[in-house]
């Protein structure tokens, strides 16, 4: 579809035809990036629904499972997290105790690779861009700094970039260019995800068997 705009409208523009390709994009990125919220609310399963056993890894089970190392982490901090998900006061004991073992295995395998005690890396950056700078600065502790403190902690070989960006997409590793770029259409999709998680999440009694 054509349209005509009047000289008027257009006073001041320096570039109008590059700024109305550029606008364009912006929109058709826009567009896009709408269309594919949509389809991942349209194909999101209830919380109640959720399967989280089975042979193949989906979004419900993969939430199950960080929620109990969350857990075997810290059982008091992430007890709303075990709520979220529905555990109960079984899969949490159980979650605290495989849990456990799995952090001690990860422990003994990084060991080698971390920073001497006390000190932290000078080679891990992390970037915002103005869109996600808020986002990634916010709460205690920040999503920026919890970032910040795992990657100082390990001894890279050179510079290692988490790049949080504007943009459609997910996240990926760059090993040219050394960097975790995390798409802000990413972001959103957890936030979407964890608010109607918890609005689904209805009281349940933790000790129930």
């Amino acid at each position: 579809m054509k349209q005509k705009i009047l000289a008027s409208e257009i006073v001041g523009i320096g570039d109008f035809p590059a700024a109305a390709a550029a606008h364009a994009v912006e929109m058709k990125n826009w567009r896009a990036h709408q269309k594919r919220v949509q389809q991942d609310l349209e194909n999101e399963v209830p919380r109640d629904q959720w399967t989280v056993r089975g042979e193949h890894d989906n979004d419900a089970r993969r939430a199950y499972q960080l929620a109990a190392l969350a857990i075997a982490a810290d059982k008091e901090k992430y007890a709303g997290v075990a709520e979220i998900v529905g555990m109960s006061k079984r899969n949490i004991d159980k979650a605290c105790d495989y849990g456990s073992e799995i952090h001690q295995a990860w422990r003994r395998t990084l060991s080698p690779l971390m920073m001497p005690a006390g000190k932290v890396s000078k080679l891990a950056l992390l970037r915002a861009d103005k869109s996600t700078r808020a986002f990634v600065d916010a709460g205690k502790p920040s999503l920026a700094s919890t970032i910040e403190s795992a990657f100082q902690r390990i001894d890279w070989p050179s510079r290692v970039t988490v790049d949080f960006v504007w943009g459609p997409g997910r996240a990926a590793w760059s090993r040219e260019n050394r960097t975790v770029t995390v798409n802000s259409e990413y972001l959103q999709r957890f936030i979407a995800q964890g608010v109607k998680g918890e609005a689904q999440a209805a009281p349940r009694d933790l000790d129930r068997r």
